[in-house]
């Protein structure tokens, strides 16, 4: 269900520090299993236990595997098993693949393997994968596709697909800037980068994103897409990027984040709405976002219910 309507410390540092720290080791690890150094990849991890550091997953499995090529098998079943023991994924050749496939584009300073995202974002990982394997690179509407596919045969994504695709098509207009809160992985982004295109190749996208795992997935499936010069990624909360007042006017705000808030970010962007603006909210009935529809009432916004299929 969807309304549209147009406008009238230290520990921080310090866990900051580990990750990057099991990072870089993982990487070290990791050539040093392609260089067949096994005693080196443990002598890395037990470095890492003194200094109270856990080794993440990409870590064991490279040990793992430097000891299965070195012969060392009992040192390989004796690291699964911790693996097991901390209740990992302790499928080597996977969680490998993982880790030498990665997330690159601009706004990084290092490619983010997929290893790394995985515990925080397992079914978006799964996607991006599904996509590089099935997808034509650069082609945004074989991307978009995919993703459908993905949907329907795969698991459940919450994307605005079939009918809710179809309105925000029919919705948007030639030169818009658009501001979207709630990324996700970038589907509804692609989709209306690539109507702007239909509508003579003008207008932007800015879309925000508070899940930074996601946001780093999303990053890389438009890259993928071949959308990337025409749809920015802006990590954080959609309010915090209002105040900034990096995002400029907005033509077209579409809302699909959490429902509970839609009433407090609209106010928040209402001094960046132009005078067309258009504000496309996402499930307003159901789940439902009943405080936003009682906001878009009283400051007399002309409103339109859709209901429509629900998402993929």
């Amino acid at each position: 269900m969807m309304a549209c309507a147009g406008n009238a410390g230290d520990v921080g540092m310090r866990r900051h520090f580990r990750v990057s720290a099991v990072t870089s080791a993982s990487w070290y690890r990791y050539a040093c299993m392609e260089a067949g150094r096994w005693p080196q990849c443990l002598s890395l991890l037990e470095s890492m236990r003194s200094e109270e550091v856990q080794p993440d997953s990409i870590a064991l499995a490279c040990a793992a595997q430097a000891c299965r090529d070195g012969r060392n098998q009992a040192a390989a079943s004796e690291i699964q098993d911790e693996m097991r023991q901390r209740k990992m994924d302790y499928n080597v050749a996977e969680i490998l693949n993982d880790a030498t496939l990665a997330v690159d584009f601009p706004e990084v300073r290092s490619p983010v393997p997929l290893g790394a995202l995985r515990p925080m974002a397992q079914k978006e990982v799964q996607l991006f994968k599904w996509i590089r394997q099935r997808a034509t690179p650069g082609d945004v509407q074989s991307v978009i596709k995919v993703i459908e596919e993905f949907a329907e045969e795969r698991s459940w994504l919450k994307i605005q697909g079939e009918q809710k695709k179809e309105l925000l098509e029919a919705t948007l207009r030639p030169e818009d800037r658009i501001v979207e809160f709630g990324c996700y992985v970038g589907y509804s982004s692609m989709v209306m980068a690539q109507r702007l295109r239909e509508l003579g190749g003008h207008g932007s996208v800015t879309t925000c994103e508070v899940d930074a795992a996601n946001a780093y997935i999303a990053r890389g499936v438009l890259q993928f897409a071949g959308v990337e010069g025409e749809v920015q990624v802006r990590v954080g909360c959609a309010c915090d990027w209002v105040a900034t007042g990096q995002l400029g006017t907005i033509d077209f705000l579409l809302l699909d984040h959490r429902g509970t808030i839609y009433h407090e970010d609209l106010h928040a962007a209402e001094p960046s709405l132009s005078d067309k603006a258009i504000v496309f909210a996402d499930n307003v009935l159901y789940p439902g976002a009943p405080l936003f529809l009682n906001y878009i009432d009283v400051q007399e916004y002309a409103i339109e219910i859709h209901e429509l299929k629900a998402i993929l």
